[in-house]
């Protein structure tokens, strides 16, 4: 486009009716693709947006799943009952620390 301001290579503005109409269709041409490129790096950006917001719910539903199987370890090690439900629930711990 800059190229067109130069007319036997000196710079200028003056133009016949034709090729300043033809300027700004191209210039419009080109605002209406960036247009559409920025709405989809706008849905692009929206759909990250909401999926950080996914995975913090995520991450904070996995913290309480850990923090309620740590107090069931602690409650049945108090107890002295059954180990066996003590270990399953610290792999579940194990998983859950995994999958954060």
């Amino acid at each position: 486009m800059k190229d067109k301001f130069i007319k036997n290579g000196v710079f200028s503005l003056e133009y016949d009716k034709e090729t300043l109409r033809d300027m700004v269709l191209e210039l419009q041409e080109e605002n209406q693709e960036l247009k559409a490129e920025l709405q989809l790096y706008q849905g692009a950006l929206k759909r990250e947006h909401e999926a950080i917001h996914r995975i913090n719910d995520l991450e904070e539903v996995i913290d309480k799943a850990i923090n309620n199987s740590q107090y069931w370890i602690d409650y049945y090690t108090r107890l002295n009952s059954d180990e066996r439900i003590a270990l399953r629930l610290q792999e579940n711990i194990d998983i859950l620390k995994e999958v954060e």
